[in-house]
């Protein structure tokens, strides 16, 4: 059984997690009475935790009716632009403040830890420390609208690049790497261009999640709300 501070707030983090691992598929709908009987929930908490994933664009809304988001070529495009110039900004940041050995030495963890879990990690530990990676490089640039936007967009990021990366781990892994060798060479002009590169891909390049996994495809277990931390 879950604690957390309210019922709104398990609910909340039941349908994220089922959402990020790919139980809930993308563009699938979310029924909430099928949530209400699962959970022993009433549809309040349910539809306030569904709000506040459509507020994270994790979820849309249409007629009352809540389903799992869609990626479009122009959304990834758009994604993709935002991610990979908040990045090179970060990694100028990193220069100007002298920052570039910090760096290296936070990435080069970083990477271990990447490598490391892509071999004996499941799918969605590999897919955090991807994240962390570029998420490396915002933290040492120590530019509080970066974190926060970054942090913002967390979520999003991870729902897309579940999808996306699903059976292009090597090809992410090694681009990591070369702008970790950039970095560490202090190549920083070629380091940005590898930066714009990693993320300058169309979707069609992508196979996306087309099936769940058999572990993902087993209905949760386990996943009740606590009705005495309701509140």
């Amino acid at each position: 059984m879950l604690i957390k501070h309210s019922m709104t707030d398990q609910i909340y983090e039941i349908i994220k997690d089922r959402i990020l691992r790919g139980y809930y598929p993308l563009g699938a709908p979310i029924n909430i009475s099928q949530i209400t009987n699962e959970l022993g929930a009433s549809n309040s908490p349910i539809r306030e935790a569904l709000a506040k994933l459509e507020a994270e664009s994790l979820v849309i809304k249409t007629n009352s009716r809540y389903q799992v988001i869609s990626i479009t070529d122009k959304f990834n495009e758009d994604l993709d632009q935002f991610l990979s110039m908040m990045i090179v900004g970060a990694l100028d940041l990193c220069e100007k403040k002298n920052k570039l050995p910090q760096l290296s030495m936070e990435l080069h963890s970083a990477f271990l830890k990447q490598l490391q879990l892509k071999e004996t990690g499941s799918d969605y530990e590999y897919l955090c420390a991807t994240i962390n990676f570029d998420w490396t490089v915002i933290k040492v640039s120590e530019n509080k609208v970066f974190e926060s936007k970054f942090d913002e967009l967390s979520k999003l990021v991870m729902l897309v690049v579940s999808n996306k990366h699903q059976n292009n781990a090597d090809i992410n892994l090694n681009e990591h790497r070369d702008i970790l060798l950039a970095i560490d060479s202090m190549d920083i002009a070629l380091a940005r261009n590898l930066i714009i590169q990693h993320y300058d891909k169309p979707l069609s390049i992508y196979p996306l999640r087309e099936s769940l996994t058999a572990q993902t495809m087993q209905p949760p277990r386990g996943e009740q709300v606590s009705v005495n931390n309701s509140f």
